[in-house]
């Protein structure tokens, strides 16, 4: 089984940073954990052991010591190894431009060393990958990453325009879970439709529509781990989907089977990786 452990980051890094989290294995066995699109990237650093993640189909790998992920539009799947220890920045949909500097659209539905996409901040990073490993306990490493991090914000020059518009727009459809229409967010931020996407694609990493679809299909599952025996019409009708077969094909397109089947197999979603807002 994984042992977790969460806590919030410092209050200046919220806007960016959702939580600080933890994992380790318990027991000499490997775990696998599967989980659906949270409409959030992270930063991970293994400390100890063995970390392999795949998305979708494709086979698993080995994950560096220290990636970052971006937006996922599929099932991720991840096995540690016996012995694993892993901290994870889960950040804000617009973190990665926010606190790095990076054009969220370049790693959606990828994994990637932290060095080569932010080349800028590979210093810093290096130094909390590097201490992180150096930590004795879970306190002492999230004040390290707050220490490290609000360096790093604090030395962010440029606040990129895409960011103040994309950050409201994800704060109103997490709001609505995932329900606001593209044309009216448009219109309640003061932008084109166009703009609005051509500034969730460089600071979320997704359209407004698609990330709308995965919070949305988000909030859906973390309803069927509260109650596996709900009512699919009363979801169908709570979340504006046209009907159950629109539903189904969310469950398709983000989890890789049905929603019986995903229950049925007894797939892991941690909610605290995936807290709808």
């Amino acid at each position: 089984m994984l042992r977790f452990l969460a806590t919030a980051p410092a209050p200046a890094l919220r806007p960016h940073v959702v939580m600080y989290h933890q994992s380790s294995t318990v027991g000499d066995d490997a775990h696998v954990v599967s989980a659906v699109p949270s409409g959030r990237p992270a930063l991970v650093f293994t400390l100890d052991g063995r970390y392999e993640a795949a998305l979708g189909s494709a086979p698993l790998a080995s994950i560096p010591g220290a990636i970052v992920h971006g937006q996922f539009t599929t099932l991720a799947r991840n096995r540690f190894s016996c012995g694993h220890q892993g901290f994870l920045v889960l950040l804000q949909p617009t973190g990665l431009l926010g606190l790095l500097g990076v054009p969220a659209h370049e790693i959606t539905d990828a994994y990637a060393e932290l060095d080569t996409v932010a080349p800028r901040e590979a210093a810093g990073l290096r130094e909390l990958a590097d201490s992180l490993r150096e930590a004795p306990d879970f306190a002492s490493r999230c004040a390290i990453a707050d220490e490290v991090l609000l360096r790093i914000l604090s030395g962010r020059r440029r606040r990129p325009p895409a960011l103040d518009v994309a950050r409201r727009g994800t704060a109103r459809i997490v709001e609505a879970a995932g329900t606001t229409g593209v044309d009216a967010l448009a219109s309640e931020l003061a932008v084109t439709p166009r703009t609005l996407r051509r500034h969730f694609l460089e600071a979320v990493g997704l359209p407004p529509k698609s990330f709308a679809a995965v919070t949305r299909f988000n909030h859906v599952v973390v309803g069927l781990h509260a109650r596996p025996d709900v009512d699919w019409l009363d979801l169908v009708h709570r979340y504006g989907y046209a009907d159950q077969s629109h539903l189904g094909r969310d469950f398709r397109r983000f989890a890789g089977v049905s929603p019986t089947a995903y229950l049925a197999a007894g797939q892991i979603l941690d909610r605290e990786l995936n807290p709808p807002r």
